[in-house]
């Protein structure tokens, strides 16, 4: 008996143990999560000033004709952009994951607020890799229930994709449909050297942050997409539809009930 009441006396003092040191972990994880979270709002916002100051200056130098400096300019910009890519896609993906990002619902055209200031950011960068983007839309908007801010990152990073890796002097095709109830969107191009596997694991985030992206970024911005697919209860896929081609695929219902805001 004696014995018993001493191992019965360890194994509780080891679950003790055990309790203490998993609150402590506890603890620790949600200073680290104050911190990152703190962080990362404080680099966006140190970015979003500098690309300001970045703008402004070039504005300056282009007025003067100094494309010596411009050079430089350009290419500092372009590093700044990488950071805010690499900034927000963790952000995004923290937020995801502590599921404390939810949709602000309201009502959307998706065609005027999102595909068209898109086509427009992109129309630069689209001319310099010799991309022509053809868009196939329904007449009239294209008005559903959604959070237009995530909507937009979405869609640009589906088409950045597209402009990032699609083959030069090709074609991105941009189609959307609409019934009653959904809108379907589907983007393809044309790229090389993918593989089979990448299909079946380009959504995954262990994947994505192995993979990561060698022309900026961390690589998770398609773990992103799927769950902000997924917090407007839609769903996205990626098919290889012909050699060398690469389709993204998603899906939005028209209406959510209950989630109705009016601006």
């Amino acid at each position: 008996m004696p014995d018993s009441d001493q191992q019965m006396n360890e194994l509780q003092q080891r679950l003790q143990n055990l309790i203490k040191e998993q609150q402590e972990l506890i603890q620790a994880n949600k200073k680290y999560e104050q911190i990152f979270s703190l962080v990362t709002h404080e680099f966006k916002n140190l970015l979003t000033s500098a690309d300001g100051y970045h703008r402004l200056l070039r504005q300056h130098l282009l007025a003067e004709n100094r494309k010596d400096l411009d050079d430089i300019l350009t290419a500092s910009i372009h590093i700044h952009e990488k950071l805010f890519t690499i900034v927000d896609q963790l952000l995004k993906m923290w937020m995801i994951e502590k599921h404390v990002l939810k949709p602000d619902y309201r009502l959307v055209d998706f065609k005027a607020d999102i595909i068209q200031p898109l086509k427009q950011q992109f129309n630069e960068a689209m001319q310099a890799n010799g991309l022509t983007l053809v868009s196939q839309l329904p007449e009239g908007k294209l008005i559903l229930m959604a959070d237009e801010n995530m909507l937009e990152i979405v869609m640009r990073n589906l088409i950045d994709n597209a402009v990032k890796y699609g083959v030069p002097q090709s074609r991105i095709y941009l189609t959307v449909k609409r019934d009653d109830q959904k809108l379907e969107v589907a983007l393809r191009n044309q790229v090389h050297d993918l593989s089979a596997d990448f299909y079946n694991t380009i959504f995954q985030q262990t994947q994505q942050l192995k993979w990561r992206d060698p022309k900026g970024g961390l690589g998770i911005g398609l773990y992103n997409v799927k769950n902000l697919i997924a917090l407007h209860e839609g769903e996205i896929q990626c098919q290889h539809v012909k050699p060398d081609w690469i389709e993204f695929r998603f899906t939005l219902p028209l209406h959510l009930t209950g989630h109705i805001t009016v601006r």
